[in-house]
């Protein structure tokens, strides 16, 4: 009994941590009187023609001088109708087709970092809508900090109205929310680990001192954390989180199972290269949640330890939950909360043991985890 509630205890310590540097703020020196910054967007595209038109809408949109922003979209062989699509846009955009032999998000993201004429590199991806503010707040957020690398805010939403996949995308909110979160509470602790690729932003001349992502390239996943670290560590004290929600990004959920394990996998299958210190806390939250199902067999008193456990994760859950609903203005995932904390420990099991040993797909391409 000791053991399993040790790991609960260590587990509210990581949560505690996070809620409080998730809300703690660097101090900011103003450099606005800065010229405005050229700005190139760039966005990896693979198989894409159900989503690629409404982001070009958006990213044509900005209110941001248009003589001081570009869009590029770099094709990743696709092979259905997103390059009929570009082609449409005629000269508002830079479109750009992979040559043959090169293949992958980190190598299309890079192709296009070389062909950027802007200081200030933006990314996002082909699924994802912004505000039409977006260009402009990370901008401005970019002059006056001086970052060498800003994270921002992925918010889901559900694409369809079926009762399951409903469900499935607030499942995804609790887990993808976590990550989100995690990521600026880390960024606070001045210890960077996470991020997301559909909304950040760096100069590009910080990608080309650190060499892009040179040392990682066989690693199909991962091109925003790896290139997180890589900037971080030459850089440390110019890392940052910006909250503002209009520099958020809306991503759809995924709506079948078989789905979200194959982009689960995908992102564990990146995990294998973390560090130890970082691993370590893979290990404690993964037993913090299986320990749940172990509290069943800690004898007569086992069902009273089983809801007491429950009901302590359950809340700290919540805690955590709730700053990443906080960016959503939406807190109908809370609801939700009990029956996922008890599904999640299964699922946890599953994708763990799938990102080591099974083969997953992305965009019509079979990946080793």
């Amino acid at each position: 009994m000791v053991l399993v509630f040790s790991f609960l205890g260590l587990y509210i310590i990581l949560i505690a941590t996070i809620i409080i540097y998730s809300g703690k703020k660097k101090n900011i020196l103003s450099h606005s009187n800065k010229e405005l910054t050229k700005v190139s967007i760039i966005v990896a595209a693979r198989n894409e023609e159900q989503n690629i038109t409404k982001l070009l809408e958006c990213l044509l949109t900005q209110n941001y001088p248009k003589d001081l922003y570009e869009i590029i979209i770099v094709n990743d062989h696709s092979n259905d109708n997103t390059e009929k699509l570009l082609k449409a846009c005629g000269n508002r955009i830079k479109y750009i087709n992979l040559p043959e032999k090169i293949i992958g998000k980190k190598q299309a993201m890079a192709h296009g970092v070389s062909l950027a004429s802007g200081e200030l590199i933006i990314t996002t991806d082909a699924d994802c809508t912004i505000n039409t503010n977006h260009i402009s707040i990370i901008e401005k957020f970019y002059r006056n900090t001086q970052a060498k690398f800003i994270s921002a805010p992925v918010l889901l939403y559900h694409p369809r109205n079926s009762i399951f996949s409903k469900l499935l995308y607030h499942f995804q909110v609790v887990e993808f929310g976590a990550l989100i979160v995690g990521g600026n509470a880390l960024i606070g602790m001045r210890k960077p680990l996470l991020c997301n690729g559909a909304n950040m932003a760096y100069p590009k001349r910080v990608f080309e001192e650190i060499n892009g992502y040179e040392g990682n390239e066989q690693i199909p996943s991962g091109d925003d954390e790896f290139l997180l670290k890589k900037i971080a560590a030459k850089f440390p004290n110019d890392i940052y989180f910006l909250t503002d929600t209009i520099a958020a990004v809306h991503t759809p959920s995924v709506v079948s199972f078989k789905e979200l394990v194959q982009q689960r996998i995908r992102w564990a299958s990146k995990h294998k290269n973390y560090n130890i210190g970082n691993r370590a806390i893979l290990v404690l939250i993964f037993m913090a949640n299986i320990m749940l199902y172990i509290t069943p067999f800690l004898g007569n008193l086992s069902w009273f330890y089983f809801v007491l456990y429950f009901m302590i994760k359950t809340l700290a859950d919540v805690g955590i939950t709730s700053i990443y609903l906080r960016y959503m203005k939406s807190y109908k995932t809370i609801i939700y909360l009990p029956i996922i904390e008890l599904l999640y420990p299964i699922y946890l099991v599953y994708i763990g043991i799938s990102a080591n040993f099974l083969k997953y797909e992305w965009k019509g391409r079979l990946q080793k985890a």
